[in-house]
């Protein structure tokens, strides 16, 4: 169990089991990414047996959880396109920056040092704008659902 080649195959697979669940599939290119998949997937995993009112009243919910949920939503009512380019900029551009804020903390100054950033890395000012409208639509959804009162300024 855990990470492992399959014989004649390129790539890493995982196979582990989960609250009585056997997981057994293909994970990634490298060692590294297939330990990441397999972390991501615990995760999400452990998190569908919370609900997300529970994380609330520990402090917070992370951008993270409402983000796979909005994605998830626009999945399942948008165009297969629009869920391909929102979900790929998410976990190229965003998701890395924001891991580790929760809703109530991401205000205009971090959007605007997230925009710094991303500019500093050369991207055209249209693919920032892109960017930021992606983390303002997480947040509208997120109002939505209840998950934060008020995103204030960056609507």
């Amino acid at each position: 169990m855990g990470i492992y080649q399959r014989n004649g195959r390129e790539g890493w697979y995982m196979d582990f089991i989960f609250n009585g669940t056997r997981v057994n599939r293909y994970a990634g290119k490298t060692k590294t990414e297939a330990k990441r998949v397999e972390d991501e997937i615990k995760t999400k995993l452990r998190l569908k047996m919370l609900n997300v009112s529970d994380l609330k009243a520990e402090g917070g919910v992370l951008l993270t959880i409402a983000a796979d949920e909005y994605l998830e939503h626009v999945k399942l009512t948008l165009s297969p396109r629009t869920y391909e380019m929102e979900s790929e900029d998410y976990k190229h551009h965003i998701k890395e920056f924001f891991s580790k804020y929760c809703l109530e903390d991401i205000d205009n100054s971090l959007l605007l040092r997230f925009q710094a950033g991303q500019k500093s890395k050369n991207y055209a000012n249209r693919t920032v704008n892109i960017h930021v409208g992606l983390v303002r639509k997480i947040m509208k959804f997120a109002r939505k659902k209840g998950y934060i009162q008020n995103i204030g300024d960056l609507e």
